[in-house]
């Protein structure tokens, strides 16, 4: 662990968090660091959708907040944790059709019955001016589990600038071509998305299940 105090601790981002505490162990143990917890890993029956630059400390409690809400506590699929943080691994990864990248993989094998599509918020990113988090979201409402299995969580400012999806940045073009080919593709136009955006980014900031089905 790292050796700095519990208020730096939970102001670094995920992405810190990632480069300085789970990078490290996934290359010294040569697997993801849920494996490394869990070395016969567990079936995931919570997708997790968050940004990198979120402060962690924050990313915690919101998570605490959606496990305090469930009857039974589900094993949650994290993608900083699940998958091999390694120098160019997730680049590889992502290198493929849409269809078989592992947010969409993880996403697609949920149980239809208890599975839960977790949204964690945050004050200092909007989750989705990230067009991975809306390409998340996207086939989230196509299995269906929007939103009678979508569970809303974090706080949101106020002051970010709510924009269209179609302004959602990648950090690779390829990604960011496949994404809004597969968009235009399976819903009827960008508004659409939008308005579902919409009802998560302005829901109450509790652990409640959504309940407004406006737009969804």
């Amino acid at each position: 662990c790292l050796d700095v105090g519990e208020g730096v601790f939970r102001m670094m981002t995920m992405r810190d968090i990632c480069a300085k505490v789970i990078s490290p162990i996934c290359e010294e143990k040569r697997r993801p660091y849920a494996l490394v917890v869990n070395k016969s890993g567990l079936k995931a029956q919570a997708f997790v959708t968050h940004t990198w630059d979120e402060p962690f400390g924050e990313f915690v409690d919101s998570l605490q907040d959606a496990m305090a809400s469930m009857m039974k506590p589900l094993p949650l699929w994290i993608c900083s944790f699940a998958l091999h943080q390694r120098d160019g691994a997730i680049r590889n990864m992502l290198n493929v059709p849409l269809k078989n990248a592992p947010f969409v993989r993880v996403i697609k094998s949920l149980d239809r019955k208890v599975g839960k599509f977790i949204v964690v918020r945050n004050t200092k990113t909007d989750l989705y001016s990230r067009l991975w988090c809306v390409c998340e979201l996207l086939v989230a409402k196509r299995e269906g589990f929007i939103p009678d299995h979508t569970l809303v969580v974090g706080r949101q400012n106020e002051a970010f600038e709510h924009l269209s999806c179609l302004h959602a940045q990648a950090s690779d073009r390829n990604d960011h071509e496949k994404i809004m080919r597969y968009m235009l593709k399976n819903f009827k136009s960008h508004s659409e998305i939008d308005e579902i955006i919409k009802v998560l980014r302005e829901h109450p900031s509790n652990h409640a299940v959504i309940e407004d089905n406006r737009a969804l």
